[in-house]
């Protein structure tokens, strides 16, 4: 048989976030969009609140949120949750050679199709990922009203028609 190639749409959304409660509130609901083997990379500057993101997803999906800490030293953690959740950052990875070193491919291989992974710093090695579910963009917005820090999370994906 021949296979038909369909592209699927780019669904782009725009949350603002205020709170940690929102966060967690958005993550809850987020998170029932999730399924294994779905990998979300999270871009945003140092401090944008991409751990934290994870963190509220860990919790959303019965985790231990205490566990889960930025893995910029270790590159990757395992969270044990309803599905297991894999956490990668990428910040120190020099390139793919030096991604292969590390392990990542490997665990992307054997363990991805049953976690959901989440990806800080993808940019870095962006031709690791395979097929991304979502785009998580994460900006740092000073309220002038409040003068509290809001964060816009801009997520884009691709669900299947």
């Amino acid at each position: 048989g021949t296979t038909s190639c369909r592209v699927s749409p780019i669904v782009r959304e725009v949350h603002d976030i205020t709170t940690l409660a929102d966060l967690q509130a958005f993550a809850n609901a987020w998170v029932e969009t999730l399924q294994p083997g779905d990998l979300i990379t999270l871009s945003g500057e140092l401090g944008a609140g991409k751990t934290t993101f994870v963190k509220a997803i860990v919790t959303a999906m019965g985790g231990d949120p205490d566990g889960v800490q930025s893995p910029t030293f270790s590159l990757l953690h395992h969270y044990p949750c309803s599905t297991p959740v894999i956490h990668i950052d990428a910040y120190r990875l020099e390139g793919v050679d030096d991604a292969m070193r590390t392990g990542i491919p490997d665990v992307l291989n054997e363990e991805s199709p049953t976690s959901i992974t989440f990806v800080e710093w993808p940019e870095k090695v962006p031709q690791l990922w395979g097929p991304v579910s979502a785009h998580i963009l994460f900006q740092e917005v000073a309220s002038t009203e409040t003068q509290k820090k809001q964060r816009t999370l801009t997520i884009e994906s691709s669900f299947p028609s």
